[in-house]
């Protein structure tokens, strides 16, 4: 049995991590908490407002199910990074993602592709 249930935070109390960007949300600033249950294991986790909103836009691109087959912002793949850095990019940002290390990571892996399919001729 899976549930989940979130709320709006005006300003925390105490600093606590992102859990979509990593990057720490400070005192006064405002948050999202999502608290849940999947797959048995309870959660309690804390976002930047933004970022949950880019984490919840994700899985609506990918088109996964709520809670026990959700992608997660903090386990975005490559991808993934561009529509991250042209939709969100405050979040791409906080994420160390620049357009610039997605062009760099996309011409790594046209290069790995061109070089297996030479090895396969």
């Amino acid at each position: 049995m899976s549930f989940a249930t979130e709320s709006n935070i005006k300003a925390v109390r105490k600093a606590r991590r992102c859990f979509g960007c990593s990057v720490t949300i400070e005192v006064g600033e405002p948050a999202v908490s999502s608290v849940g249950m999947s797959d048995g294991d309870f959660y309690a986790n804390t976002y930047h407002p933004d970022c949950r909103e880019a984490e919840i836009a994700l899985n609506r691109l990918r088109e996964t199910g709520w809670v026990d087959d959700w992608s997660c912002l903090y386990d975005i793949e490559w991808e993934d990074w561009r529509w991250l850095v042209e939709e969100w990019p405050a979040v791409a940002a906080r994420k160390g993602i620049t357009l610039a290390k997605v062009e760099e990571t996309e011409a790594e892996h046209a290069a790995m592709w061109q070089r297996m399919r030479e090895r396969a001729k």
